[in-house]
């Protein structure tokens, strides 16, 4: 599978486009403030992103006047944020020297720092104690961490095999102690936000089993908060095969699905009109799936391609459905409604089909077989020429057998 932009929420397209984070209704969402102090700016503009839970009032952008910018919202306990500190740039990254990463808590909080053409240097964040956790974490590992950057940093697509396994080794090296470690915290901070954090953040490095077990020792406080339930889908999208974990920790309906389900033709969404549809209604013809999400830019991007693509092969041997894993069916609709999605549009909402074929990044396209079973997975995105020849190689399979079953039945 292709590497994916992902944490899925957190990709920004640039330009007008805010972000849209999944909204939750919980008793647990709780109000913040954000105030932020820019040492030597006093105007210009600057970017949060995070996940809210109740609805999209909260100001994603604000202008910063006198070098003071504010943001306030709702959040489920607490959740990662992403300030972004440079919104001049066409093109920019959520990552490295110009984003400041860091825990919201349903508090008042402060951010200080400063800026220059590089980035944003002598960062101070008061107000969470998360985020003093985890700072003081990282501070008790920093030579590891530091490390771990210096021997990245030597990467680069001209080395010969044998270099980058050598470098590979270094760097595994170096992660089985910081991963030790956070272990190590995890083991004595089960009730910890900051806790769920690392093991959020070193998620991909961890054995799923081992992610599992130490998930499974955070108390039902860390577990709940917006990190929490985040490093929870991650984890579910790997464990389709452990009954005993996704019948404990996901829904009813994902447990009982993920049970009885073979291939693709075994499961029930739900449509716009709250029906429940049963996929067997795509057997006999090979099936193109757009897996998306209203949150996800680069879904949103794609749309118009995906509706262009439907138009061409209308009259062809061929199926095509949209399918969101939004968890909100109320942002699903409106995004459909806003996009102008035509055609079949169903909600995995409890994340089964992610589970089932392990999609850790959206938007994927794949193509299934008429009896239900994969056929390609994480094919070209639509209006690519590499896209258009595999349909049509799968469209020439489909109409020679229904010539050689015309034939047949004569």
């Amino acid at each position: 599978m292709k590497t994916f932009t992902y944490l899925l929420f957190f990709y920004l397209l640039v330009g007008s486009l805010c972000l849209q984070a999944k909204f939750k209704n919980t008793n647990d969402c709780k109000p913040f403030t954000l105030t932020l102090k820019v040492n030597n700016l006093d105007t210009g503009q600057i970017r949060i992103m995070y996940a809210t839970c109740n609805d999209s009032s909260a100001a994603y952008v604000a202008d910063i006047k006198n070098g003071v910018a504010k943001f306030s919202g709702f959040i489920n306990q607490a959740t990662e944020a992403l300030v972004i500190t440079d919104l001049s740039a066409k093109h920019y990254s959520l990552d490295g020297p110009k984003v400041i990463r860091l825990i919201l808590e349903p508090k008042q909080m402060h951010l200080y720092y400063s800026v220059n053409s590089i980035g944003a240097y002598d960062v101070i964040i008061n107000g969470s104690s998360s985020q003093i956790e985890y700072e003081e974490w990282r501070k008790e590992n920093i030579f590891n961490l530091d490390l771990q950057q210096t021997i990245s940093a030597k990467f680069n697509p001209s080395l010969l095999p044998k270099e980058r396994a050598l470098i590979k080794l270094e760097l595994d090296s170096v992660y089985r102690i910081i991963l030790q470690q956070v272990k190590n915290y995890v083991s004595t901070h089960k009730d910890s936000y900051t806790s769920a954090y690392l093991l959020s953040q070193y998620n991909r490095r961890l054995p799923i089993d081992t992610l599992k077990s130490y998930y499974s020792q955070l108390t039902e406080h860390a577990q709940q908060s917006e990190i929490g339930e985040q490093l929870l889908e991650d984890i579910l999208t790997l464990s389709s095969k452990d009954d005993a974990f996704v019948s404990k920790y996901g829904s009813k309906n994902l447990s009982n699905q993920l049970k009885s389900a073979k291939n693709f033709l075994d499961f029930t969404l739900v449509d716009l009109d709250n029906n429940s549809i049963d996929l067997k209604i795509f057997k006999g013809k090979y099936t193109f799936v757009n897996i998306w999400a209203s949150w996800c830019a680069p879904c949103i991007k794609n749309l118009p391609d995906y509706e262009k693509l439907k138009t061409n092969y209308k009259n062809q041997p061929i199926n095509f459905v949209s399918i969101s894993i939004d968890t909100k069916p109320g942002q699903w609709k409106k995004s459909v409604q806003q996009n102008k999605l035509s055609g079949v549009s169903l909600i995995d909402a409890d994340g089964i089909l992610k589970s089932f074929y392990e999609i850790q990044g959206v938007p994927i396209y794949m193509i299934i077989n008429p009896d239900g079973s994969m056929a390609e997975l994480d094919v070209p995105k639509p209006g690519t020429a590499q896209l258009n020849k595999i349909l049509e190689k799968y469209i020439s399979k489909s109409k020679l057998k229904l010539e050689e079953t015309t034939v047949n039945t004569k």
